[in-house]
């Protein structure tokens, strides 16, 4: 039962059995820290928890954000010392489709949290920002003091919430950390969901022998972030000390284009057809890479190299020869 966990080092983890949740909950686990995780299952997966779901550690409540009633009992019975949110509507097209859902868990759902924990006295809160927020920026790396300008509702709604901590922070709530993830990849992806990445959706393709699709010319470039760098950030930044508010981007700082991981797909299946390219689709972004300087001062934080992570991922993926198997694979963590 929650009850029995110890709260002056419990942290509550929203979205907890989703692609990324799933991984931040063994990272705390590894960090001898208990953890209650809260999910509603609509895109979080039971399997993903595998790993953690015999842990004395480790609970697990089914409840939605957007039921503010239900979330706040959660809260205050769980009174967590930190609290990593993740839970979120991560489908930039649903967002513009669906603005009144948009709101409700990506805007509302962040405002009961950082309200509820000002009134429990929880001590930090990290949320899962996005690099969505800068736009189309047309310049190097981005900073974090680049001006922000998102080009649809996902890229505000996340902008929005960064404020609402930042505000409650000030006025005396918890101290807030929000990460802007770039393009997240690993195990358990599951390339089946509309809200999936790119890379999985190539990788999938590639299981079936299928041709990648790439929109555009495929010369659009990704910062790729592998999801245990993701889960280290998230961790680092929910057990430090320091009292403050801090937003900080999670990324390489190097730049992959779609064409170049498409090569690195066609060598680990030799039979695969070439490329289907069709036209760039609508506000699709030409050129993504963050500058990663603030979490390595702040955090000592530091993300794989990409070209290191992307080959490890795939050929874990996909063998040396596309192997049928890789989505076994996917969903476990390598030794």
């Amino acid at each position: 039962m929650i009850a029995s966990l110890p709260s002056t080092d419990t942290v509550l983890v929203t979205g907890c059995a989703g692609f990324i949740g799933s991984h931040v909950v063994e990272e705390l686990l590894r960090s001898h820290n208990a953890v209650v995780g809260v999910d509603n299952f609509s895109t979080g997966r039971m399997e993903n928890l595998a790993n953690v779901i015999e842990d004395s550690r480790f609970s697990i409540q089914r409840t939605d954000l957007t039921d503010t009633v239900a979330f706040r009992r959660v809260l205050e019975q769980v009174r967590p010392s930190a609290i990593i949110h993740l839970a979120a509507l991560v489908s930039v097209p649903q967002a513009d489709r669906d603005p009144d859902y948009n709101f409700r868990i990506n805007i509302e759902a962040t405002h009961v949290l950082a309200e509820t924990a000002a009134k429990l006295g929880v001590r930090r809160i990290v949320m899962a920002s996005s690099a969505a927020v800068y736009g189309d920026a047309h310049q190097g790396a981005l900073h974090e003091d680049l001006m922000p300008c998102p080009l649809g509702r996902y890229g505000a709604a996340k902008l929005i919430s960064e404020q609402i901590l930042a505000v409650a922070a000030r006025v005396g709530g918890a101290s807030a950390s929000c990460l802007r993830f770039f393009n997240v990849f690993g195990p358990r992806q599951d390339p089946s969901s509309p809200y999936s990445g790119v890379l999985s959706k190539f990788v999938d393709l590639g299981r079936q022998g299928k041709a990648l699709t790439i929109f555009g010319d495929g010369e659009q470039t990704r910062d790729f972030v592998a999801v245990r760098d993701v889960a280290r950030a998230c961790v680092a930044a929910a057990l430090e000390s320091e009292a403050r508010v801090e937003i900080a981007n999670v990324c390489t700082g190097a730049e992959v284009s779609l064409n170049s991981i498409a090569t690195m797909i066609q060598r680990l299946v030799p039979d695969l057809p070439a490329p289907v390219y069709l036209p760039a689709r609508e506000n699709d972004i030409k050129r993504s890479c963050g500058n990663p300087d603030r979490a390595r001062t702040w955090w000592g934080f530091e993300a794989k190299a990409p070209e290191k992570a992307l080959q490890d991922f795939l050929v874990g993926a996909l063998g040396s020869s596309g192997s049928p198997n890789w989505c076994d694979r996917l969903h476990k963590d390598a030794a």
